[in-house]
């Protein structure tokens, strides 16, 4: 059977300001994981949590600014690397440290919302259309 495609709820006009907000929320969470000074946080979970939240966050952005694009597989790939050699260049640029953690963490926000943004938005779509 082929499975109807359902249109996005993300309206059209939305697509350049959202790739605004996309681009200067990755300079932000650059600027935050290369600095010596980042906001602060007090507790190791919460700092996994936050890193998986940042690049979640910026995945879910991607979809909605770019979700027309095709090859979202390779969009979430190319942030999950760019959040990689982030991590990577940290104790280089910054005087900070890399973590393991820290990339697992950054993988795991990448990778689910990179598996829940289409669905999310098709199932918002059709039990919308229904009402």
């Amino acid at each position: 059977m082929n499975a109807q495609k359902h249109p996005s709820l993300i309206p059209e006009w939305s697509l350049w300001p959202s790739r605004v907000v996309f681009v200067l929320t990755l300079i932000w969470v650059s600027q935050q994981m290369l600095t010596d000074n980042p906001v602060a946080m007090s507790a190791l979970f919460w700092d996994k949590f936050l890193h998986a939240g940042a690049w979640g966050f910026m995945v879910g952005l991607g979809y909605i600014a770019y979700q027309r694009s095709s090859g979202w597989f390779w969009f979430v790939l190319s942030i999950l690397t760019y959040s990689i050699a982030l991590e990577v260049l940290q104790p280089i640029v910054a005087n900070r440290f890399f973590s393991f953690g820290d990339i697992l963490a950054n993988s795991l926000g990448c990778l689910i919302a990179g598996v829940c943004c289409k669905p999310t938005d098709s199932w918002l779509s059709r039990t919308l259309q229904k009402t």
